[in-house]
């Protein structure tokens, strides 16, 4: 069953601003899409962060979402599924620095509040 948790991948994106074919955001999905989180996963035109690719997004509406760039085919997928994982696995979308894989840890982008985000004064 397919949940709300959604990894988009960027397929436009570029490495290192080097316009390639195929491209480089396009071959990190082709890889992610043969994992077993494939349903989860989805094709983006352009996240708008062309200088940091490869760009992807965790996203659900009830929860924080991350914007995670940086990122290279035929090396990072391993991350980034275990980044993934922990994100499906949490309630709220933060994922505890001690359970970021190094991907997550130096290369977020930024975090995105949920659709029905109030403002806590102790967060």
């Amino acid at each position: 069953m397919e949940s709300d948790d959604i990894l988009y991948v960027c397929i436009t994106c570029k490495k290192n601003g080097v316009a390639v074919e195929p491209r480089p955001g396009k071959v990190l999905y082709e890889n992610l899409k043969r994992t077993s989180a494939s349903k989860n996963i989805k094709p983006v035109r352009c996240l708008a962060g062309c200088s940091q690719g490869c760009v992807l997004s965790l996203n659900n509406k009830r929860k924080w979402s991350y914007v995670i760039g940086n990122l290279t085919p035929n090396q990072d997928e391993e991350q980034i599924i275990k980044g993934f994982t922990e994100y499906k696995n949490t309630s709220d979308g933060k994922i505890p620095f001690s359970k970021r894989p190094e991907a997550f840890k130096k290369r977020s982008l930024a975090r995105v509040p949920p659709e029905n985000y109030e403002v806590v004064e102790d967060e």
